[in-house]
């Protein structure tokens, strides 16, 4: 699991042990050049368009069904899940200009700014 990113913990930290993480697993299962690092984030990229084709989603389809059919070591399935899908979470969508654990830590900062003190908290 890739951590959320913070002051110990950069962005563009977490995006490069992800991008190797991804390098390193086409290189180790010889995964097809669909596959590639660069055709993943590029259908990130593309985020979830209101209309016509869904290209993360096709390829994440492709993906899952060439893992389940040709990798037979369940860590390792699990390990090709993780890292696919974080590419998704921690690299940029066009639709929202940023990725989701950017706006993820955006809402969370909002509702801690926003939030109420319990009445409860202070008694013992």
């Amino acid at each position: 699991m890739y951590k959320q990113p913070d002051a110990e913990n950069s962005l563009a930290s977490i995006r490069a042990e992800i991008e190797a993480d991804y390098e390193t697993m086409v290189s180790k299962h010889s995964l097809p050049k669909i596959f590639s690092f660069h055709k993943a984030k590029e259908a990130t990229a593309q985020g979830m368009p209101p209309e016509g084709s869904y290209p993360f989603k096709e390829l994440q389809q492709q993906f899952f069904t060439y893992i389940l059919e040709n990798i037979h070591d369940e860590s390792d399935i699990n390990r090709a899940i993780e890292i696919f899908t974080a590419v998704w979470n921690y690299f940029p969508h066009n639709d929202m200009g940023k990725a989701p654990v950017e706006m993820l830590q955006e809402v969370e900062k909002a509702a801690e700014q926003d939030a109420v003190p319990s009445p409860y908290q202070n008694l013992t």
